[in-house]
């Protein structure tokens, strides 16, 4: 690619930023959201998980890293693993929802199995809405 590349010029493609973000919205929902949800502040891992959480904000803004995004967004695998991870993702957090729902009867009827429910809804929702977006992002790419 060239200086002058469209690719180059635009910050790289659509998929590329639009995955990107969406994982890190993943994960600050599991970082951020999981301990304040579930308001688990007596264990050291939620204090751990909220610094995790600020080191990811940083890190993902940095140079370093966001040339290495736009150097992966040129490799034409790209797309492929990225829909591989987000259905991985996917699966991963519906078989947690599904079995807490399955194999906890009173989950909707007790306040602490409801708040869990929500907590692995809400991380369903966001892989869901995270996959289309980049369903979305990959056709824009490919039309130009």
């Amino acid at each position: 690619m060239t200086r002058n590349s469209p690719r180059l010029r635009n910050g790289g493609s659509k998929l590329m930023h639009v995955s990107s973000l969406g994982f890190v919205l993943e994960l600050l929902w599991v970082l951020i959201a999981g301990p304040v949800w579930l308001s688990r502040w007596e264990r050291t891992g939620s204090w751990v998980s909220l610094v995790l959480a600020a080191a990811l904000l940083v890190l993902w803004r940095t140079r370093p890293v966001q040339r290495f995004l736009a150097s992966q967004a040129t490799d034409p695998t790209y797309p492929a693993r990225i829909f591989v991870a987000n259905i991985g993702f996917l699966l991963v957090v519906a078989v947690f929802l599904f079995g807490q729902i399955r194999y906890n009867p009173d989950a909707v009827t007790s306040w602490h199995n409801a708040r869990d429910l929500a907590f692995l809804g809400g991380a369903f929702f966001l892989a869901l809405l995270s996959f289309f977006a980049n369903l979305i992002a990959h056709r824009l790419d490919r039309r130009g």
